[in-house]
């Protein structure tokens, strides 16, 4: 006959206590960092959409105040009015090497794209990529002098004193970089705030698996002394 089997000796509370602490936080740790990689994730995609509206809408407002400013003269000619400047002074302030204003008139007689008269600003931006287009804003990313930037034209019917059609073409250009940057420093301050919600999430539950468990660990005190009392 063989020899009975030895009792297996009970476990301490101490060894039971750490195994199923072990199991419960490998089961909660990484579903709470992945839900909360996700929130993450999305809260980033939402940061750089609302930054990007933010300076499309300041080309916008720029574009369209230019607009606004180019009417006739004294002698019946199309020209810009004194307010031109100040929406030049406040679109470039800040980073006048990034930013670019465009404003320029045509006649629009109907028979092809005619010589443009520069009123404002530089006259080698990128054309717009339908020239002929009018009313809606046209965006469009594309190379100037080198660096990439990002465009926006409006262009607009208006007659002279004389009634005659002209096609007013206002550009703005901004560079990429700016967007860039404001978005690293965004994404920096994201990653720093959610590296301490990460940390204190994974204390707080460690917390209260420890306060979950001391029932369960004075059950197994009193088991032990229990068998050993036997």
């Amino acid at each position: 006959m063989g020899m009975p089997a030895r009792p297996e000796p009970p476990r301490s509370p101490q060894g039971a206590r750490f195994g199923i602490r072990a199991r419960l936080l490998t089961l909660l740790i990484p579903g709470i960092l992945a839900l909360l990689a996700f929130d993450s994730w999305n809260d980033l995609g939402a940061l750089r959409t609302q930054a990007q509206a933010g300076y499309d809408q300041a080309m916008l407002d720029a574009a369209r105040a230019l607009q606004r400013s180019v009417g006739t003269g004294p002698d019946g000619s199309l020209r810009l009015d004194a307010s031109a400047a100040q929406v030049r002074t406040l679109f470039e302030s800040g980073s006048p090497q990034h930013k670019r204003l465009h404003v320029a008139i045509a006649p629009h007689d109907g028979q092809g794209p005619a010589q443009q008269q520069l009123l404002l600003g530089d006259a080698d931006l990128p054309p717009p990529p339908d020239p002929a287009g009018a009313g809606e804003p046209q965006w469009y990313d594309s190379t100037y002098r080198g660096k990439e930037v990002r465009m926006l034209a409006l262009q607009s019917e208006l007659r002279d004193g004389q009634a005659r059609p002209w096609v007013v073409t206002v550009q703005a250009a901004e560079g990429t970089q700016p967007r860039a940057e404001a978005e690293s420093a965004a994404l920096r301050q994201a990653l720093v705030r959610d590296a301490r919600m990460v940390v204190l999430v994974v204390v707080l539950v460690a917390l209260g698996e420890a306060w979950s468990l001391r029932p369960l660990g004075r059950l197994c005190r009193e088991v032990v002394a229990r068998r050993e009392g036997q």
